[in-house]
């Protein structure tokens, strides 16, 4: 998967992961948990279907790095399952 750029202080509004091929036919996700590596914070979650979905406030003052956006979702059919999205952190002169 491409890494997903983002800038100081942005704020990442429906960054997500479809699970659609990691659940069972037809199960949906029932609750998901959104954590985060240095510099960002999770500061909201929902679930669609087989999409979590999160917004993610990137730091002012952090600098250009690799961190990261880790989903674990729980399925209606009780399948646990987990993705990683690979963030880049890039200074606001770029």
């Amino acid at each position: 998967m491409i890494p997903f750029e983002v800038k100081q202080g942005e704020l990442i509004n429906g960054i997500g992961f479809n699970f659609v091929n990691r659940l069972v036919t037809g199960e949906t996700i029932l609750s998901s948990v959104v954590t985060t590596g240095n510099g960002l914070t999770v500061t909201g979650t929902s679930n669609s279907g087989a999409d979590a979905i999160a917004s993610i406030q990137v730091g002012n003052d952090i600098p250009d790095q690799e961190t990261f956006i880790d989903f674990t979702v729980t399925g209606s059919a009780g399948s646990v399952r987990k993705a990683r999205r690979v963030v880049i952190i890039k200074a606001l002169s770029e």
